[in-house]
């Protein structure tokens, strides 16, 4: 029979931990890819006429706006609408609609639409 020597808890939490080289390289390896495409333009469009409208009316109507909310159903519905179209977003693409549709949202609160002369300082 042979002796193990007993592993101590930092061998043991080196041995779990990724190697932080192979990442940094698989990061300089990726292609540069653009995400700003006719998809990314439409999903503004989208939030544009569908989502600000309804972030105001909901303001108006229970005080309260659609907050992150409208940024999640936009990517939630364009990623629905892409996969039963056959088509793929990439990770670029979803990125770019999420940060439109949380700029719009914004914009919302920002100028103070969602609660119109009602809102109170």
């Amino acid at each position: 029979m042979s002796e193990e020597t007993p592993r101590t808890t930092d061998q043991a939490a080196e041995d779990e931990r990724p190697a932080l080289d192979a990442s940094a390289e698989e990061l300089a390896s990726v292609p540069y890819e653009d995400g700003f495409s006719i998809r990314v333009v439409l999903g503004a469009i989208f939030v544009g006429l569908v989502m600000m409208p309804g972030s105001i009316y909901m303001g108006l109507i229970a005080g309260q706006t659609l907050g992150p909310a409208a940024e999640w159903v936009t990517i939630i519905l364009f990623t629905e609408v892409a996969r039963r179209a056959l088509v793929s977003l990439k990770r670029q693409e979803v990125y770019i609609l999420y940060y439109v549709a949380a700029g719009l949202a914004a914009t919302v609160v920002a100028a103070n639409l969602a609660g119109g002369p009602f809102t109170r300082f």
